[in-house]
């Protein structure tokens, strides 16, 4: 069995080299956690760039067919008011399309270990 210590002065350096690891551990597990947050943010900025100039295309695209069997400036008009609905639904299911997943996202990753 371990000899316990005499007095409290032979704990305190026990003491201070705990807290010195859980504190390196900490920064370590923060680091982590950052970087792991980091690069989530940059693969959705890329991913959601890229899916803006696809959309664009595709608007053009349809418009430009629409404009087969309609003045061009009504096909732009029908591609506006597709966008401007589109823009409406997300504002209004903004809390279950952005807001509660980012929030269950960031919890699960500051929370789990």
């Amino acid at each position: 069995m371990k000899e316990e210590p005499a007095n409290y002065k032979d704990i305190i350096p026990v003491i201070k080299r705990i807290l010195e690891l859980k504190a390196e551990s900490l920064g370590l597990i923060l680091s982590r956690k950052l970087t792991l947050l980091l690069g989530i943010i940059a693969v959705a900025v890329i991913i959601l760039v890229s899916l803006g100039i696809v959309l664009a295309f595709l608007g053009v695209a349809f418009a430009d067919y629409l404009s087969q069997f309609m003045p061009l400036y009504c096909s732009y008009l029908i591609m506006t008011g597709i966008v401007v609905v589109t823009v409406t639904v997300i504002m209004i299911f903004r809390r279950h399309l952005i807001y509660d997943p980012l929030c269950r996202f960031i919890s699960r990753l500051i929370f789990e270990p």
